[in-house]
C-alpha cells in the first residue's frame, strides 16, 4: 500500500533551516521508499482568512487564491508533514494563513458533521463538495448569495 504524503515547507527562508530539516526527512522517506509531495508556502498566493463565515454554511472557503491547490492535498493525503519555524510564539504569517483557511476543514467535521474520511477514500473531496468559485470581477472573490 502506498502511503500519500504531503511536505509542507512553512519557512519565508528558501534553504534556511526549516528546509534543511524538512530534507533531511525526506530523505529517511526515500531511504525506506516512500516519497511525498513537497509544497513551499513561500511560493504560493494565500490571503488571510476574513472571519467572513462563508465557510460555515457549505464547509468550503468562498476566497479563490493559491489555498485550492492544497484543499485537494489535504483530502487525499495519508499524512500531512509540516516544517515551520517559530516566530513570536507562533508560525510566520503565511503559514498561518494557510492553517487558518484550513477553517472550512474543522466546519465540516465538527460544524456539518461530515464524514472527512468518505472524502479522502473516494478522491471527491472539494472539487464535488464545495460549488465552483464566485467572481465580482476578473480577480476579486466575493461572498457567494447562492451555491448551485
Amino acid at each position: 500500500m502506498t502511503v500519500n504524503i504531503t511536505a509542507i515547507y512553512g519557512s519565508p527562508r528558501k534553504d534556511g533551516n526549516t528546509d534543511i530539516l524538512m530534507q533531511a526527512f525526506l530523505r529517511g522517506l526515500n531511504a525506506e521508499g516512500c516519497s511525498a509531495k513537497e509544497v513551499f508556502v513561500r511560493d504560493l498566493n494565500i490571503q488571510p482568512c476574513t472571519a467572513c463565515g462563508g465557510c460555515a454554511q457549505t464547509g468550503c472557503c468562498v476566497l479563490r487564491d493559491d489555498m485550492d491547490l492544497l484543499y485537494p492535498l489535504f483530502e487525499t493525503s495519508d499524512v500531512i508533514v509540516l516544517a515551520a519555524p517559530v516566530f513570536f510564539y507562533g508560525f510566520g504569517a503565511m503559514t498561518k494563513a494557510m492553517v487558518d483557511r484550513s477553517q472550512a476543514f474543522w466546519v465540516r467535521k465538527y460544524k456539518l458533521k461530515q464524514n472527512m474520511n468518505s472524502f479522502r477514500a473516494s478522491g471527491a473531496g472539494r472539487r464535488r463538495q464545495c460549488a465552483p468559485p464566485c467572481w465580482t470581477g476578473a480577480s476579486r472573490p466575493s461572498r457567494c448569495t447562492s451555491r448551485s
